[in-house]
């Protein structure tokens, strides 16, 4: 069985597939018995874990938690208590549960970027899917600035980008032009970004605190359960309700409500997404770097540009290139 390296920003769903296809496992057959297998016949495995994240990175020699936080979309995901850390995050992928929490998409389709396909090409014999593409929300690419496209979602992804290249789908020309002119979806996509490439894990409590400050202090007024009308009003004036729909695919049927900012500001509602803290967070600041700051992230005293390329992010542990296992 081949364990290929995991490349920079490689979506953990793409490298499934993409291990599918190195090692000619049958979708019939499924790679999670396949790597258990393999597992269990390496010499210095005791006990495999359940998942495929804790089987695939006792394969690779990563910590779990770098793979969780690195190649899936969980950082976007949801919103954590402040206790959680790393050593939580490496027990909960390792469990049988992992599959479902860090492992499920978050958006409708699956999402690519021709110049990111072509370059991957041009240095690599393989194209792979990257995280940063399938951010509900994210409509061009952060590296090239190109419109995004995509094919249908499928759970097995074992043909790769360049394979899709003049059959993929293009955004919507007018959704496209909407996002461009918008400065919240803009600033909104910054933190994000900046949530998902593991800046700082947003703690609920904390977030739901801070932002609650500081639409008091654009004296906005709240409500009995401490929630801020006037922010759904923004909300609903300021972001194209098609991208919305894009960003918050699970709570599109409540969109009309905008019922998602009220999870923001009341802990006592359950679900909350980084996305969610995002948009209300565009909203109540004026650039992502003043509210990734605000919220407890890193961020550079020096001001520079604003957007995922201006934020410090941490330096978490990388795997030791493999071709292949014995």
């Amino acid at each position: 069985m081949i364990i290929p390296t995991i490349q920079p920003d490689e979506w953990l769903e793409g490298y499934r597939g993409r291990l599918s296809r190195l090692s000619d496992i049958s979708v019939r057959v499924g790679v999670e018995p396949a790597l258990r297998n393999f597992m269990a016949h390496r010499r210095d495995d005791t006990e495999s874990p359940l998942s495929f994240i804790g089987m695939i990175s006792m394969a690779l020699g990563m910590p779990t938690s770098d793979i969780v936080l690195r190649h899936t979309l969980w950082p976007a995901q949801i919103a954590v208590d402040r206790t959680s850390d790393h050593e939580v995050i490496a027990r909960r992928a390792a469990d049988i549960d992992g599959k479902f929490m860090f492992s499920r998409p978050m958006r409708l389709q699956t999402w690519l970027c021709p110049r990111c396909a072509e370059d991957d090409l041009n240095h690599l014999p393989f194209s792979y899917w990257r995280r940063s593409h399938q951010l509900p929300g994210q409509l061009f690419c952060r590296d090239h600035g190109h419109e995004l496209q995509f094919v249908p979602r499928s759970n097995h992804l074992v043909h790769l980008p360049h394979e899709h290249l003049g059959v993929a789908t293009p955004s919507s020309t007018e959704l496209l032009e909407r996002m461009r002119r918008s400065v919240h979806v803009t600033r909104a996509m910054q933190i994000s970004n900046a949530i998902l490439e593991g800046q700082f894990i947003p703690s609920r409590g904390h977030c739901s605190a801070v932002l609650s400050r500081r639409a008091k202090a654009l004296s906005m007024t709240a409500d009995a359960a401490g929630r801020f009308p006037e922010v759904k009003d923004l909300v609903d004036q300021h972001i194209p309700r098609a991208w919305l729909k894009d960003a918050m695919p699970k709570v599109t049927a409540r969109l009309e409500s905008m019922a998602f900012v009220d999870h923001v500001f009341d802990t006592s509602l359950a679900g909350l997404s980084g996305v969610a803290i995002a948009v209300v967070a565009a909203m109540l600041y004026d650039d992502a770097n003043g509210a990734l700051k605000a919220m407890g992230a890193d961020v550079p005293s020096k001001k520079r540009s604003a957007g995922p390329r201006a934020i410090n992010l941490p330096q978490l542990a990388v795997s030791t290139p493999i071709a292949a296992l014995p």
